[in-house]
């Protein structure tokens, strides 16, 4: 019999987000499936509160962590590693970099809530709302002195996701 200190940690971790990635959207089919296309409206909003809540414990984690985030550049690094802690590494495939002035820029090549619209054959301009409210929220707990600008995104077709961690105006 394997013990589970014999499955190596990044099997493990890898594992574990992927399930946990794909609850949000199993619960979302199963309920659209018993009460109907009549609650809709209800549900995404439910949903987009959910994925805000998820995003606000971004902060939680960075202090646990003792990460910075009083610049720009230092939020955006510590809301890319926060991600890929909840999502894990599926989620470690971009860059954060400087962007000019007081601002960072934020790239991925693939996201596990763009695959999950694929896995489950949704539409993915409908998780769009839900990534926005996460990322929204889990800059504005990190610095809210700084806000997330959402610049191309594979939800809407771009070949990638790139967001802006500006100062808020």
């Amino acid at each position: 019999m394997v013990n589970i200190d014999q499955i190596p940690a990044e099997v493990r971790w890898r594992l574990a987000t992927q399930a946990v990635n794909d609850l949000p959207f199993v619960y979302g089919m199963v309920y659209r499936n018993v009460v109907g296309e009549m609650y809709s409206r209800e549900l995404d909003e439910a949903s987009r509160q959910i994925w805000m809540e998820a995003g606000k414990e971004q902060a939680a984690v960075a202090r646990a962590f003792a990460l910075p985030v009083r610049n720009a550049l230092q939020v955006a690094q510590a809301f890319s590693t926060v991600c890929i802690l909840y999502m894990g590494p599926e989620m470690n495939n971009g860059e954060v970099r400087q962007g000019d002035g007081d601002s960072a820029v934020v790239t991925l090549e693939r996201c596990p809530m763009f695959a999950r619209t694929q896995k489950f054959g949704m539409d993915p301009k409908k998780i769009m709302t839900d990534c926005r409210a996460y990322c929204t929220a889990g800059v504005q707990t990190l610095n809210p002195a700084y806000e997330m600008k959402f610049v191309k995104s594979l939800c809407s077709g771009d070949a990638g996701c790139e967001m802006r961690v500006e100062r808020k105006q």
